[in-house]
């Protein structure tokens, strides 16, 4: 039951009734947006004394069942895959179900992506009551790498107002990745915006309970992506896709993020990198992990959001497979134990590309080592007009980072951290540049 009429009071009766006195009562409202088909829909009237809660005489109404009534369905296996690479998509096909009581000749299936201009193919045929066959659409055109959704409906079954619920339209989500950008990529999940720009999520069990933002982010950094295994089933896959990434004339490259979660005891979560060269039709794990390795902290009972800095734990995926690429996907594959909540921040894919970059770790210098706490850096050599620095002690953890503008001499301070070993990583012009400095105060 999902709704009383006209209220959860009912409509009071006369106190009395003589033997074979009827009453009638009328109600009419919109279906309802959860409604999900007309021949699911009925009605149950019962009479019931206030006083005793005793029920008097009850009745069901049969579903109803429309004379021209057409719905529509997914194809198994999807009409779009995840991913596509091209700015054209072929091919798109979805059943139609003849619902109603009458043989189905004609349908109109409009369709639109991401919202915009409304195609509309015309279906006609001879389809029983009961019968399902299957249409395929015109083309369509995609803009831009990263999420999209392909809205589709039924309408004007056999001429006539084909009434609306929700088995009379379907959403197709993908991601596209056209055009491969050429590193370094860098994303701190900073803007409220979700998926980022040129990134994609994939929601496979289509339950909204995938990858999301969230405002806790590592260290000072006000923003992650959240994959929310707390509230989804078991078996349940979600997918966030990087930008597609070029590696031509690249000679080494490396993915690096950090991480944060916590594990449900009794329940396994589970996170990949994969990756591909032939746009999904194959996929390459090159970093797996289940509970507990995967997580961060200990077990809890409740919903996780993360603490400080020292919740995240850093990863480092070596990319050497997709040197020479031009359009390399590379995807976080969860898959939901129904355990407790991960984050990803501070994800980077950085390159190498050989002598210039030898050429400009010579002319980045840093000084004085050993250092009482300050530092300085000369960064005059790098193009790009800013540069982001990151630090991270001996056990390969990071204790800052930070975005900072080109200059011939740069100040880090380091006061605040404790003596001894410290990498100063440098990302600039498409590079990784790593010097170490000993703090001695």
């Amino acid at each position: 039951m999902r709704k009383m009429y006209p209220n959860a009071v009912g409509s009071t009766l006369a106190a009395s009734f003589a033997v074979g006195d009827t009453i009638s009562l009328s109600f009419a409202d919109a279906v309802p947006a959860y409604a999900y088909g007309f021949d699911q829909l009925a009605v149950v009237g019962f009479v019931q004394d206030d006083a005793t809660k005793e029920v008097k005489q009850t009745a069901l109404s049969e579903p109803l069942v429309l004379p021209n009534y057409a719905v529509l369905k997914n194809c198994n296996p999807p009409a779009i895959p995840p991913l596509t690479c091209s700015s054209t998509v072929n091919g798109i096909t979805v059943e139609i179900p003849n619902k109603g009581a009458n043989t189905l000749t004609t349908c109109d299936i409009n369709y639109s992506v991401d919202g915009g201009a409304v195609s509309t193919y015309n279906w006609t045929g001879s389809l029983a009551p009961g019968a399902t066959t299957t249409a395929t659409l015109s083309a369509v055109s995609i803009s831009g790498n990263g999420s999209h959704s392909m809205n589709i409906n039924a309408a004007n079954a056999n001429g006539a107002v084909n009434p609306q619920c929700a088995d009379t339209r379907t959403n197709l989500s993908f991601v596209a990745n056209i055009t491969g950008t050429v590193p370094p990529v860098t994303e701190l999940f900073s803007a409220v915006t979700f998926p980022p720009a040129g990134w994609g999520r994939y929601d496979a069990s289509a339950d909204n309970t995938g990858w999301t933002r969230s405002t806790a982010g590592s260290g000072g950094n006000n923003g992650s992506a959240k994959m929310d295994y707390y509230s989804s089933a078991a078996g349940n896959i979600d997918e966030l896709y990087l930008p597609s990434i070029d590696l031509t004339g690249v000679n080494a490259a490396s993915l690096t993020f950090k991480i944060c979660k916590a594990p449900y005891s009794g329940y396994t979560d589970n996170l990949k990198v994969n990756v591909s060269t032939d746009c999904g039709a194959t996929w390459n794990t090159l970093w797996n992990k289940s509970d507990p390795a995967l997580s961060t902290v200990a077990a809890l009972g409740t919903a996780f959001t993360p603490g400080g800095a020292s919740t995240w734990r850093l990863e480092t995926v070596d990319l050497v497979s997709l040197l020479g690429q031009v359009n390399s996907n590379i995807v976080f594959k969860a898959t939901s134990g129904y355990g407790n909540n991960g984050y990803l921040d501070e994800i980077n894919v950085t390159i190498t590309t050989g002598v210039g970059e030898n050429q400009l770790e010579e002319q980045i210098s840093l000084f004085p080592t050993p250092s009482t706490g300050t530092v300085f850096l000369n960064l005059s050599a790098i193009k790009d007009n800013t540069v982001r620095i990151s630090i991270s002690d001996v056990t390969g953890k990071v204790v800052d980072t930070y975005t900072a503008a080109k200059s011939n001499q740069h100040e880090l301070k380091m006061e605040k951290f404790q003596n001894g070993t410290y990498t100063i990583n440098i990302d600039a012009d498409g590079q990784r540049i790593t010097k170490k400095v000993v703090l001695n105060k």
